[in-house]
């Protein structure tokens, strides 16, 4: 959709007299990098890390994963405790197989412990742990390499997990 939005600015630049050549509009798509948003870090597991920290971009991340990621969705989520984190972990967690909850590194993060007691029954298997690196090391040990884990809650959690992967 950012895409689309980019395209759609360029042609209405163009429409307006600024010459916008196309070899330009292509090479700034192609380019065009946002850490933390469906970026994916890991194979075999599929590792995605997406900062959705509002129930509209979990639907999106959610509407992403129906469409167009089969198989085992395992997802690693941190939220702050001042958002609609139970909105949220609704519209998430049923897309997915397993959760591991945890705490982003931020003192407005939510407590996994609290969090768990709205998982149940949103995903099949759900877990709390404390920190993003060790819910990512509980999602690798138990996905397959055909199986994604997708990272979101938080542009904390995000960051947290893309820290820990690159280390």
């Amino acid at each position: 959709m950012n895409a689309a939005t980019a395209v759609a600015a360029a042609d209405a630049l163009q429409a307006r007299g600024i010459a916008l050549p196309e070899f330009a509009v292509r090479e700034g798509l192609a380019a065009a990098r946002w850490p933390g948003r469906l970026e994916v870090v890991g194979e075999r597991p599929r590792v995605l890390v997406d900062g959705a920290h509002n129930p509209a971009a979990c639907r999106a991340v959610r509407d992403f994963l129906e469409e167009e990621v089969p198989g085992r969705r395992i997802l690693v989520f941190g939220v702050l405790k001042d958002k609609d984190w139970a909105g949220m972990m609704a519209t998430l967690l049923p897309a997915c197989s397993a959760a591991f909850l945890c705490r982003p590194p931020s003192d407005r993060a939510a407590d996994p412990a609290l969090l768990l007691g709205t998982a149940w029954g949103l995903c099949p298997d759900v877990g709390a742990v404390s920190e993003v690196a060790d819910a990512l090391a509980a999602a690798r040990t138990l996905a397959r390499p055909e199986d994604t884990i997708l990272v979101a809650g938080s542009l904390f959690t995000a960051g947290a997990a893309l820290a820990a992967l690159r280390a």
